[in-house]
């Protein structure tokens, strides 16, 4: 069974916030916050409690942008099925801040978009599309942790 997450990215007035996590995947690289699924949770409604246990920050789903999926595929089997969602929040949040998950900061578009290698490798081409204001099917490849592939996938199947 192909598991079901959520990422948020959210436009605070100082930067966009990431999170440098603390457990596997990616431990110690810049993610999205976000999470699994629970039972018969809506995409947004998931984004919006993960949003708010992991940043203590209150965005109702319904004011959370949908930007599309990407279906996470890992040596050659799909393993999850990851929801993106943008948001903004007026609040000023004292940063960097340490939580139970890792270490939230924000950053500027341009440092997000810059070549960076400190990002999870297949969030810097999901935010090149997303900050620009596109909504897409994605897929990205990659063999063990190493990024392959990352495109449009607009109507294609993943099973």
């Amino acid at each position: 069974m192909v598991k079901k997450y959520t990422l948020v990215t959210v436009e605070t007035p100082t930067g966009w916030l990431l999170i440098n996590r603390t457990n596997p995947p990616y431990r110690g690289m810049w993610n999205t916050l976000g999470g699994k699924f629970l039972p018969d949770e809506t995409p947004a409604a998931c984004a919006a409690r993960e949003l708010q246990e992991e940043s203590h920050i209150i965005i109702p789903a319904h004011e959370l942008c949908g930007v599309g999926r990407v279906f996470w595929h890992v040596d050659g089997k799909l393993r999850g099925e990851l929801y993106a969602f943008l948001g903004k929040t007026p609040d000023r949040l004292q940063m960097p801040q340490a939580t139970r998950e890792g270490i939230l900061a924000t950053f500027s578009k341009e440092w997000l978009l810059a070549d960076n290698p400190g990002l999870v490798p297949d969030l810097q081409p999901l935010l090149r599309y997303a900050l620009n204001g596109e909504k897409h099917d994605y897929a990205s490849y990659f063999t063990g942790d190493v990024l392959q592939k990352f495109q449009i996938a607009d109507g294609e199947r993943h099973d």
